[in-house]
């Protein structure tokens, strides 16, 4: 799924983040719209996992409107992006690297979505 994503070299249009019901303060969903595709990182509340899906149902959820670390790469092309397992094998964790070195790793913790910007040193 990813990889058709960086493959089209289509720019994020549009972001949204969402919660499960009982956490409504935490980011359990996000939904990133790429031209013609949309990809949704949804976590596994039973193991603590990465989900990457094209458009679903996510009535289970409702909108969360904090800040999203995406709103930063917002009209940007994916260049590269990578599905990141932790040292027990559980796959936790993306990264996506945008155009202009805006990179951003989302960590699954405690059923929902830590959201980290990647700065080079």
């Amino acid at each position: 799924m990813l990889s058709s994503i960086v493959d089209s070299f289509e720019k994020l249009t549009s972001v949204q983040s969402y919660s499960f019901r009982e956490l409504p303060d935490d980011v359990s969903a996000i939904k990133l719209q790429f031209g013609t595709f949309t990809c949704v990182l949804k976590v596994v509340e039973d193991t603590d996992e990465v989900e990457i899906l094209n458009d679903v149902d996510l009535s289970e959820f409702v909108i969360n409107k904090d800040e999203n670390v995406f709103s930063r790469c917002l009209g940007l092309k994916l260049c590269w992006a990578w599905e990141m397992r932790n040292n027990q094998g559980y796959f936790d964790s993306v990264r996506l690297e945008f155009e202009n070195e805006q990179i951003v790793e989302i960590v699954v913790a405690a059923s929902s979505f830590r959201q980290y910007l990647v700065n080079e040193l």
